[in-house]
């Protein structure tokens, strides 16, 4: 749920697994976060540089690795895809 809850607020999409959907509609209790504790969270971003965290460098790192998660299904989809259309075509 800690995942999900602070998330949540007007105009927002997050994708999440089944089972962690599955999970918040029995344990979850929704309702709008995601203004909760802007003002400290903005606090904690400008004070990362002084910890040698780069945001930008962070930022396009998931960035990446969350694209590379989706090809992988992607490409798998698109192989199936084009594996039923040349049954479709053989027929």
């Amino acid at each position: 749920m800690k995942y999900v809850e602070p998330l949540i607020g007007p105009d927002t999409i997050n994708t999440v697994p089944l089972e962690t959907l599955y999970a918040y509609r029995d344990h979850g209790q929704p309702e709008i976060r995601l203004p909760d504790g802007l003002a400290e969270a903005q606090t904690t971003l400008n004070r990362l540089a002084d910890v040698g965290i780069d945001l930008e460098v962070v930022t396009q790192q998931l960035e990446n690795e969350g694209i590379e998660k989706f090809n992988k299904p992607y490409d798998f989809l698109i192989a199936a895809l084009e594996k039923a259309r040349g049954r479709a075509l053989a027929r």
